[in-house]
């Protein structure tokens, strides 16, 4: 190209990014701006509270709301890795500015006592309404706040089996399963056409 040219859509010598650079360029700014405004998201951490499950503590960890002060909440539960060790997209979520409560699904699971150290899927959503409520309070948050489960591997299977109960599903906005597995093998599973 000389100068003074100017490339339009009909010049083919025009220079173009591929979809890919579009789609890095934009991750390169979401992730500037993430940044910036994480510093407002590390001002409202709040240190981890212990909700009491099968007569053991798991530390639930709070974040309040910046831009979202008022929900929905979002309920993250780690995969294996546990907390620390899968916190990080709880930490990527953080700038989106709403309220926010993580837990480490190995602990949880590392809680089951029952047969076979399965959980059926009513017990466990009792538990995850059990986290709800109790961060619900400690962020300061309205009785009725909608909730996001969100879930990472193992969490992503607990989330969904807990919200197969109508009580918990009734309360739930939606849910996030990142790397979802094919089985859940912690979860009893439900005979055909149970409730």
């Amino acid at each position: 190209m000389h100068a003074g040219h100017r490339p339009d859509s009909r010049d083919e010598r025009a220079v173009r990014p591929a979809n890919g650079t579009r789609a890095l360029a934009l991750l390169a700014i979401l992730t500037a701006a993430g940044s910036c405004a994480s510093a407002t998201a590390d001002e409202a951490v709040r240190p981890g509270r212990s909700v009491t499950l099968h007569g053991q503590a798991l530390s639930v960890h709070l974040a309040a709301g910046t831009t979202h002060p008022t929900g929905p909440l979002l309920v993250y539960a780690t995969g294996d890795g546990g907390w620390p060790g899968d916190e990080a997209l709880f930490d990527r979520m953080r700038p989106w500015g709403y309220p926010m409560a993580g837990f480490s699904s190995a602990d949880y699971v590392g809680q089951i006592d029952g047969p076979g150290h399965v959980i059926e899927p009513g017990p466990l959503a009792a538990d995850m309404g059990a986290i709800l409520d109790d961060a619900i309070r400690g962020l300061g948050l309205a009785r009725g706040t909608p909730v996001v489960l969100v879930g990472f591997s193992r969490g992503s299977g607990l989330s969904i089996a807990a919200a197969t109960d109508a009580r918990l599903r009734a309360r739930l906005r939606g849910i996030l399963a990142v790397a979802l597995t094919g089985e859940e093998e912690y979860v009893a599973e439900r005979a055909v056409g149970a409730a």
